[in-house]
């Protein structure tokens, strides 16, 4: 294993003026990247050193360089979106104790955080490229990532120089990373689902594009002018252009595929992309706590719906509620195990000691396993529905109701209910040319009950324009039920 420091630096020394970033109109080369991350590295060491937390509230591009500039003086990144609040960026703060926080002007503006002398702002950032010559302990934290949020509090994950090198060399090999890949994210570098393609990037010596904002046509331009060979995004993402305007099949000559991950992939999304784009949609699935884990591979797209089979170095399994192994086709929670995969969350012992346990991590996931070895995920163990005793998967009733043809998206949530505990409710975004809403309502209920068991059929079921998300893509759910509770 090579560290993400060495492959960079081998970057520059082969390939200096290759192109390392592409973000809007402007192009960094690996050399550009290296000098700015050295320069960064020489002007946080004066406050910061070895295991010393560094907040990072920038865009794409200087989001790299100082992460690089972390890794190199031993300092630990703490990537911020920039869309949180200056309330919540006190709160982690408070949480952490980060020697630093890094702004540039956008998010500055945007936080409007009180002065403080531990604020350094990306435009004060005028070192020279001397920096201290830092031997780094590659089990120690390189980054910090939070769990999504999406069932509860966000929780900060310390990850490892070692994990990220581990993750970076068999995701650049699972999905044959080359040299002459250029990768489009269209989700924040920050997160761990993007920021693991980055580091596979600096591994096979690929470049990474990087899109701000969610415009479906704009990415596809974007795509064809960078020439993308492969574009990461969530459903959302694939759902939307999927349903793009254009009658005839897009050509995006160099594309090789897209790669879906973040949340439930219905198999609608993957024929809409494929007839829209004559390419094929892989699904990965990937965790805050310890980054890509598998994908599902060209060769199997028979099974669309799948999250593939655990790449290098992982381990997938299936375990019921009494801790046993589950066998083939029996649904139970999903358990990764990894060398060098996170241990703890930070100032959450209670949550520590029941995902982690070694280098294994209980999800919090539902799946099975067939017996070709291809795991599927059913759901997650908090967003099960309990009707009167009888469990019921999102996954599959948002899978029936988007089959329907009448959806663009949807949502599957519990609602309480005096009688039966919990029912199902349903937010869905409807398509354009849809019916009046009465009418439309009434149309996805009654395919609905033709699809599914009666107890699994939407008690509550809500129209809205836009489904609420949170900042990594993943749907909103505590915004879900509030829209749905208030109908």
């Amino acid at each position: 294993m090579t560290d993400l420091l060495a492959y960079l630096q081998a970057n520059v020394k082969n390939n200096p003026d290759r192109a390392a970033l592409i973000y809007g109109d402007h192009e960094w080369s690996w050399e550009d990247l290296w000098s700015e991350s050295r320069r960064t590295a020489a002007v946080l060491a004066k406050t910061a050193g070895p295991g010393d937390r560094v907040l990072l509230a920038l865009n794409a591009r200087n989001y790299v360089a100082a992460l690089l500039a972390c890794i190199q003086i031993g300092a630990v990144a703490v990537p911020l979106t920039r869309r949180e609040t200056a309330r919540e960026v006190e709160g982690i703060r408070a949480e952490l104790s980060p020697s630093l926080c890094l702004l540039d002007d956008d998010t500055a503006q945007i936080m409007k955080l009180p002065a403080d002398q531990r604020i350094l702002n990306w435009g004060q950032l005028f070192g020279n490229l001397d920096r201290p010559d830092v031997r780094v302990n590659q089990d120690l934290a390189a980054v910090i990532h939070f769990s999504s949020g999406s069932t509860g509090r966000p929780k900060p994950i310390p990850r490892s120089h070692r994990n990220l090198s581990l993750e970076a060399d068999s995701v650049a090999d699972a999905i044959a990373l080359g040299s002459e890949d250029v990768v489009l994210c269209t989700t924040p570098l920050q997160h761990s689902y993007a920021g693991g393609l980055m580091a596979a990037c600096i591994r096979a010596n690929a470049t990474i594009g990087i899109i701000d904002g969610f415009k479906p046509s704009s990415i596809v331009e974007f795509a064809g002018k960078i020439g993308a060979t492969i574009l990461a995004g969530t459903p959302y993402l694939f759902c939307a252009l999927g349903t793009l305007k254009q009658r005839a099949q897009i050509e995006l000559p160099r594309l090789r595929f897209g790669i879906v991950g973040g949340a439930y992939l219905p198999t609608s999304f993957v024929e809409a992309f494929s007839d829209k784009f004559g390419k094929p949609l892989i699904q990965e699935y990937g965790l805050s706590e310890g980054g890509i884990v598998s994908f599902n591979s060209v060769s199997h797209l028979s099974k669309p719906t799948s999250v593939g089979r655990p790449i290098a170095g992982v381990s997938l399994s299936i375990v019921t509620e009494t801790g046993e192994v589950a066998p083939v086709g029996i649904t139970g929670e999903l358990v990764v195990s990894r060398e060098a995969m996170p241990t703890f969350y930070v100032n959450h012992e209670d949550e520590t000691r029941r995902v982690f346990s070694g280098c294994a991590v209980r999800t919090g996931d539902l799946a099975y396993v067939d017996a070709e070895g291809d795991f599927f995920i059913v759901g997650r163990i908090k967003q099960m529905i309990n009707v009167s005793g009888n469990k019921v998967s999102p996954a599959e009733v948002m899978e029936v109701i988007i089959s329907s043809g009448l959806v663009e998206d949807a949502a599957i949530t519990a609602i309480a209910n005096s009688d039966l505990g919990e029912v199902v409710g349903a937010l869905v975004v409807p398509k354009r040319a849809a019916l009046e809403p009465q009418h439309l309502i009434s149309e996805i209920l009654q395919y609905s009950r033709r699809q599914l068991a009666a107890h699994k059929v939407p008690r509550r079921l809500t129209l809205c324009a836009e489904m609420p998300r949170l900042p990594n893509g993943k749907v909103d759910f505590k915004t879900v039920r509030m829209l749905l509770e208030a109908h």
